[in-house]
C-alpha cells in the first residue's frame, strides 16, 4: 500500500536562532513575541547580538502595545538575515502561520531617553546661544572690517581728488606765470629794439657834424697860418 505511513521525521527549531547576532552592541531591551492561533507564544528579549528567552506567552509590557511592529514570519523571507539558520525551504503558510511582534521595553526606554528632561533643553539652548554668539561676533568683525575698507577707500578717493585739485590749481598758476613771462619777454625785446634803433639814429646824427669838424681840423693843420 503506497499510502501506508512508514516513518515520521521531526525537527525542533528555536526562534532565538533566527534573531540572534542581528543587532550590534548597545541595542538592548527589544522584546520579540512569536505566536500563532494554534501554538503557544514565545517571548524573547534582544540585547545586542544576544537573545534571552523570557518565557511562553506575551511577556511584553502592555503599555507599549500601541508601539508594536508586527509581520507574518513567512513575509520576512525576503529580508533574510545573512548567515541565518533558515535554509530557504518554503514555509507552509496555510496552517497556523506564525506572527512576529516587536515591542520596546523599559530598558530600551531608559537607554534612549534622558533622566533629566530639563538638562537636555538647557544644553540645546546653551549650544544655540554659543553658536549665535559666535556668528554675531564673526558678523560684527566682518562688518567692522568692511567699514574700515570702505573708509580707507573713501579717504584715498578724497586724497586723490584733493591732490588733483591742488595739481590743477598749481598748473593754472604756472600757466598764468608763463603767460606773464612771455608778455614781459615781448616787452623787453620791444624795448631793446627801440633802444638799438635810437642808438643807431643818434650815431648817424653825431657822425655827420663830427665829420665836418674833423675835415676842417685837417684843413687847418695842413694850411700855413700867416
Amino acid at each position: 500500500n503506497s499510502d501506508e505511513l512508514v516513518g515520521l521525521f521531526a525537527m525542533s527549531i528555536y526562534w532565538r536562532d533566527f534573531i540572534k547576532d542581528i543587532l550590534p552592541e548597545g541595542s538592548d531591551g527589544i522584546n520579540v513575541v512569536f505566536g500563532s492561533e494554534c501554538n503557544p507564544s514565545f517571548t524573547y528579549e534582544i540585547n545586542g547580538p544576544k537573545v534571552v528567552f523570557l518565557g511562553t506567552g506575551a511577556q511584553h509590557d502592555n503599555k507599549y502595545e500601541n508601539m508594536a511592529i508586527s509581520s507574518m514570519v513567512n513575509d520576512l523571507r525576503d529580508f533574510a538575515i545573512k548567515n541565518s539558520t533558515y535554509s530557504g525551504i518554503p514555509i507552509n503558510n496555510d496552517y497556523c502561520p506564525f506572527q512576529v511582534q516587536i515591542f520596546p521595553s523599559d530598558k530600551m526606554w531608559q537607554e534612549y531617553t534622558t533622566s533629566d528632561r530639563i538638562l537636555f533643553p538647557i544644553m540645546v539652548v546653551v549650544i544655540f546661544a554659543f553658536t549665535s554668539a559666535v556668528f554675531i561676533t564673526y558678523d560684527w568683525h566682518v562688518s567692522r572690517r568692511q567699514k574700515k575698507l570702505v573708509q580707507t577707500a573713501l579717504d584715498k578717493t578724497f586724497n586723490c581728488n584733493l591732490l588733483e585739485k591742488i595739481v590743477q590749481e598749481r598748473t593754472c598758476k604756472l600757466e598764468k606765470m608763463n603767460k606773464k613771462l612771455e608778455e614781459a619777454n615781448k616787452s623787453v625785446l620791444q624795448s631793446a629794439r627801440a633802444q638799438l634803433q635810437h642808438f643807431a639814429c643818434m650815431s648817424h646824427e653825431i657822425r655827420t657834424p663830427l665829420n665836418s669838424v674833423i675835415g676842417y681840423a685837417s684843413l687847418m693843420v695842413d694850411t700855413d697860418l700867416d
